[in-house]
C-alpha cells in the first residue's frame, strides 16, 4: 500500500531488536505515476545511500534492502538495477511476501483461502494503474522473477506465507 508509516512499526522493531539503523523510504505510486518510476526511485535511494552512508554514520559495506509485497518487488528490482548499472551493491536483500511477477496470469495465483487479501481484483487494479503498459510487465525490473540470471545479486532472505496468493512467486 506504500505508505512509509505502515511499516514504521517493523522498522522500529528492527532498530530495537537487531540494533541496526533503518531508512524507511517513500516513493511515488499510481495513479500519479506508472512503472518504472517507483523502481527507479528505489534504486536511486539505494545508490545515494551507498555513496553517502558515511555522512550519516552508516557503514556503506553493511547496507541491506528489503520490503513487503510491492516493496519486495521494489527491493528486488533495485538490486537488479544496482547489479546491471554497477551501483549500490547491498549486502543483503530481504523480500517478504514479495510480488515478483506482474506479467503472469492473475488467475494462476490462487490462494487456498476463500477471500485472500491479494486476489485477482487487486492484481487487476495494480496492473491497470501502475503497470498499465502490458508489454513492459515482463521486464526484469517490473517482474524480478523473470530476470535471466541472479548472478551478482546479494544473498537473499525470502519470506513467504502459507495462504498468500503470491507464495508461488516467492518459492520460484
Amino acid at each position: 500500500m506504500r505508505f512509509p508509516k505502515m511499516d514504521d512499526f517493523f522498522c522500529r522493531f528492527l532498530v530495537a531488536e537487531a540494533g541496526v539503523d533503518v531508512v524507511n523510504v517513500d516513493y511515488l505510486a499510481a495513479p500519479r505515476v506508472r512503472y518504472p518510476v517507483a523502481q527507479e526511485q528505489t534504486h536511486d535511494v539505494l545508490a545515494w545511500l551507498s555513496e553517502h552512508a558515511g555522512e550519516w554514520g552508516l557503514d556503506p559495506d553493511r547496507i541491506s534492502i528489503g520490503g513487503f509485497s510491492g516493496g519486495g518487488n521494489l527491493a528486488a528490482s533495485a538490486c537488479l538495477q544496482g547489479r546491471d548499472l554497477g551501483t549500490a551493491p547491498p549486502r543483503l536483500q530481504v523480500l517478504a511476501v514479495p510480488s515478483l511477477d506482474v506479467a503472469g496470469d492473475i488467475h494462476g495465483k490462487p490462494s487456498t483461502i476463500k477471500n485472500p487479501m491479494i486476489g485477482p481484483t487487486l492484481l487487476r487494479l495494480v496492473r491497470a494503474t501502475y503497470f498499465k503498459d502490458a508489454a513492459r510487465r515482463g521486464e526484469p525490473y517490473a517482474s524480478p522473477l523473470l530476470a535471466p540470471t541472479v548472478d551478482g545479486l546479494p544473498p537473499t532472505l525470502l519470506l513467504t506465507a502459507e495462504y498468500d496468493s503470491l507464495r508461488a512467486e516467492g518459492d520460484a
